[in-house]
């Protein structure tokens, strides 16, 4: 965790990172790096801290969030 009590890593039993998180200057988390997985994802927020898109690390959208009102 980090100063704002936010994870930025998860680690095996062998202390070894599996996953990294990154946050924006807002703390909201806008990457995620699957070292097992061997992919990295980004996140898109709209005004109201809502995920609008995820990306991988190329810009192609895996998925997007539509919200009503």
């Amino acid at each position: 965790y980090d100063y704002e009590n936010r994870i930025i890593e998860i680690k095996d039993k062998d202390n070894t990172s599996i996953v990294e998180y990154a946050y924006d200057a807002l703390g909201r988390r806008i990457q995620k790096d699957d070292k097992i997985a061997d992919e990295k994802t980004r996140y898109y927020y709209n005004n109201n801290w809502q995920v609008l898109t995820e990306t991988n690390e190329y810009g192609t959208v895996q998925r997007s969030y539509i919200y009503g009102n």
